[in-house]
Parts: structure tokens; sequence; C-alpha cells
């Protein structure tokens, strides 16, 4: 973006969402947890992310019955008893990547949608978008997990993103006044 990080100014939507102050082309997501944070930035649509210990514990019936829905309990049953929690692990964090994409959080009910080969599915497991919807986990030095979820709103992806053209002209010129003239 070529602007020094100290010039960024993080702030917070209503309901929690962040964004970068000015830069109001840029989608924002953020997630931590022990020693690591994830940060995803979009410049062509929503973006959310979150990132767990790829160990954490889970109790799988307190999953079933509160955040999966019913396609993603019986797929999850199929599965050899081994695999279970990392698949568990693997919904949980994409749809809390996909809430906080859509700006909703942990305020979303988890059990209104599902994910099914990699896409986003209604609870019976029947696909839902058009593929403007993107998601993807990911392995983070081995000991946590990542999940993404993107939209294309079909936003230009031209390459420019230097201060000049993604700052709005009134916070660039307050950003670059050095007082001297």
């Amino acid at each position: 973006m070529a602007v020094p990080p100290e010039y960024l100014d993080l702030a917070y939507r209503l309901g929690g969402r962040p964004y970068l102050r000015g830069f109001d082309q840029i989608e924002l997501s953020l997630s931590h947890t022990g020693d690591v944070m994830a940060v995803g930035l979009s410049r062509i649509g929503r973006i959310g992310v979150d990132v767990e210990p790829a160990e954490l514990p889970v109790r799988l019936d307190l999953l079933e019955t509160q955040v999966f829905t019913p396609a993603e309990a019986r797929e999850l049953a199929e599965l050899p008893e081994g695999e279970r929690t990392a698949h568990a692990l693997r919904l949980w964090t994409l749809k809390e990547a996909y809430s906080k994409a859509l700006g909703q959080g942990l305020r979303f009910g988890f059990k209104e949608f599902g994910f099914r080969q990699g896409r986003l599915s209604a609870p019976d497991g029947s696909r839902v978008t058009r593929d403007e919807w993107g998601f993807a986990t990911y392995p983070v030095m081995d000991r946590f997990l990542l999940s993404v979820a993107c939209h294309n709103a079909g936003l230009s992806t031209a390459g420019d993103t230097s201060v000049g053209t993604m700052l709005d002209q009134g916070f660039l010129s307050a950003m670059t006044d050095t007082g001297q003239q």
C-alpha cells in the first residue's frame, strides 16, 4: 500500500468488523490464537479468516448438536473415528471465517449453513452459491489450522494499491502534510 504501518488506522464498524480507516476499497479480517495472528486483506470482496490450534480439543457431541448441520453431522459420523476431530475443527474454522466475512462473527447461527466438498451448503447439504465465494483451509507452522472465506464481488483487481489510488484524497492530504510550506 506504500504507506508506513504507523500511518494505518485500524477501526471497527458497528458489530465489530475491523477496517482500515481511509482504505474503503480494502476488506480486512483478523484472527489470533496462541502465538499466531492471521490478517486477511482483499480488494475484490469480503474476506474472513479464522485460526485455531490444530490439536484443539473439541467435544464432538456438543458441536454436532449446536454447530453442525444435519448433513455435516452425517458426514462426520461416516468418517473413521481418528479423522473426526480434524474434520470437525476444519468445519468450525470455515464457519467462523465465513461468519466473520459477513460481519456477524459468533452471532451468526452456525447450524443455518454448512460446508460440503469445500462449498457453502444449506443445512440439508444442498449447494447454495454460484461460486462467488471461495473457501480454503491451510496448515500453519504445523501447529495451527487457518481457514479463509473470500467473496468475489466482481470488483476491480487492478494491481495499483499505492496511496494515491487507494486512499481517500482528503485523508491522503492530511497524512502527507508535513506543515512545511
